[in-house]
């Protein structure tokens, strides 16, 4: 692998160890500072080696006990006592979907979604496909309910267990990681039909940059994906680079005969319409109003690339220039130290902002208001907040990476993958002349669904070697 700017969206070999190395001891430090050094006698008792001894158990116990954990939530049936239930969204009668004589060959699965109301990252994706399938009727949004499959969608008439044969493709959108059991449960039940399976992969950073998440979902992740794709018949993933990591993975973790294996992608949406009618705080409406205003989006998380930005926006005030950075995103994993940093900023508030809990129609208003949007992501799976923004019209400071340089090209302004002093550069120039609209080709999420749908499709068709590895914008 080359260095950044001698191949274009190529991350440096050393970059691997250096920032995660990073990462890792700004939390040991944060967690040290804030548990050991503000009381002298604590700290005795925690260095004693019976108590590390103690500790280093319950650490080897901690896994142990979220895996036991995750296997009880995988018991739980479809429709669970009443503090437990789950809650369907109604599919107008005038949709579609609810109008075809015939259900669609193309079933996506959105368990997780459905049970744990998420409605961010992965979830957003999968509901965003879910509301496309209800305007287009050209996939069948479905769940998993006591080890059968039924409609995402509550519907009259609507409700039953579904009945697969050889015409369906089912294709799971979703998270599938903690519902593993119930899944190859599935999967056997619709093979023995003579139904195709498929997953979808979002992104395999887990795997080979184990540092950016817990030790956990590191360890969950790498022996559910694999098994996953073992049992699948197919894999879509949501960008090229996203499909070719996964291939790399098969091929040299020997999961199973590549050669048999269709894998395809297909890009994601970018659709704000729908939420841009949404009241608007009026403290963002304040804050955006001001010159200068850059935006990042995305869960606070070490691959997002944020002490990155907050690094390049510290040399920048240094030199008394007056800009200011807005954050977007709940808090994710790993990010103790982070949040720390930034709630303890002395520019917090005033010159740096967080906001853990923006509507989509905030979000979208931030993206049509700030004066540049701050993609430092090290690397991504597809990387929405690039393309949702070039959609409302911002301007885009992104870092080099393989991802962008696949969804963007030569639209936005890149900077080097986790340099800071080369990303105060770019922000300086950009203040002194306001780089120009990206304009990025993009997809609405109907597209983008039927674009997966014919994806799919071609996958077990004999123009499957001409489609499925097609570019994801064609």
């Amino acid at each position: 692998m080359h260095q950044v700017g001698d191949d274009k969206g190529t991350i440096p070999p050393s970059f691997l160890i250096d920032y995660p190395v990073r990462v890792a001891i700004e939390e040991i430090e944060f967690l040290e500072k804030g548990l050991f050094f503000t009381n002298p006698a604590l700290e005795r008792i925690v260095r004693s080696r019976v108590v590390e001894t103690v500790i280093a158990w319950i650490q080897r116990l901690i896994p142990k006990v979220r895996l036991m954990i995750t296997s009880l939530r995988q018991k739980i049936p479809g429709n669970p006592p009443a503090r437990l239930r789950y809650v369907k969204p109604v599919l107008p009668a005038d949709s579609p979907l609810a109008q075809r004589a015939a259900r669609p060959r193309i079933w996506i699965d959105l368990t997780f979604t459905y049970r744990s109301g998420d409605r961010g990252g992965i979830a957003r994706v999968a509901r965003e496909l879910a509301m496309a399938a209800a305007r287009s009727g050209l996939a069948l949004p479905v769940v998993i309910e006591n080890g059968q499959l039924r409609p995402y969608f509550s519907s009259p008439g609507h409700d039953e267990n579904l009945v697969a044969d050889e015409t369906i493709t089912y294709v799971v959108v979703d998270i599938f990681w903690d519902f593993l059991k119930e899944y190859l449960a599935i999967f056997d039940a619709l093979k023995s039909k003579g139904a195709k399976t498929v997953v979808c992969v979002h992104d395999i950073m887990p795997l080979y940059v184990p540092s950016f998440f817990g030790n956990y979902f590191v360890s969950l992740f790498a022996s559910t994906l694999p098994t996953i794709l073992s049992a699948s018949d197919g894999c879509i993933a949501i960008s090229n680079y996203t499909a070719s990591k996964v291939r790399d993975l098969i091929s040299h973790r020997n999961i199973r005969p590549i050669d048999d294996y269709p894998i395809g992608s297909f890009p994601l949406g970018a659709n704000f319409q729908a939420d841009a009618r949404g009241r608007v705080r009026s403290e963002l409406k304040d804050l955006f109003a001001r010159n200068f205003v850059f935006l990042s989006v995305g869960t606070i998380e070490p691959r997002k690339g944020y002490a990155v930005t907050i690094d390049a926006f510290e040399l920048l005030w240094r030199e008394q220039i007056d800009c200011h950075f807005v954050i977007i995103g709940r808090e994710g994993w790993v990010s103790k130290a982070l949040r720390s940093r930034i709630l303890y900023h002395p520019e917090f508030r005033k010159r740096l902002h967080w906001v853990t809990n923006a509507t989509d129609a905030e979000v979208s208003f931030a993206y049509e208001r700030t004066y540049c949007l701050i993609q430092a992501s090290i690397t991504e799976g597809f990387g929405l907040p690039v393309v949702e923004a070039s959609r409302m019209g911002a301007p885009i400071l992104a870092s080099d990476n393989e991802v962008f340089r696949e969804i963007a090209g030569d639209a936005i302004t890149y900077f080097k993958v986790a340099n800071p002093i080369d990303l105060s550069v770019k922000i300086k120039a950009s203040l002194a002349e306001r780089p120009k609209a990206a304009q990025i080709k993009y997809v609405s999420w109907d597209e983008s669904l039927a674009l997966m749908v014919a994806r799919v499709h071609a996958m077990f068709s004999h123009e499957k070697a001409a489609t499925v590895r097609g570019a994801g914008w064609e």
